[in-house]
């Protein structure tokens, strides 16, 4: 968890990743984590009976993600 939450954010921001995903099984929880101005930072928290649409066009069920 703090690898994804901490050290692939740094890493990605250097490289300039716009986006990622950080699914929480656990708590059935994904955090859709966006690049703006530099920084990465959550833009979305989705939850069981929601659907993620950060693409224009595309969305998922927040179950299809989910083990």
């Amino acid at each position: 968890s703090s690898r994804d939450c901490r050290a692939k954010r740094e890493l990605y921001t250097t490289h300039g990743v716009r986006e990622y995903w950080i699914i929480d099984p656990t708590n059935w929880v994904v955090s859709v984590i966006m690049l703006r101005d530099g920084v990465l930072e959550i833009d979305q928290t989705k939850a069981e009976g929601d659907s993620a649409t950060v693409l224009q066009g595309f969305s998922v069920a927040i179950e299809a993600v989910l083990p």
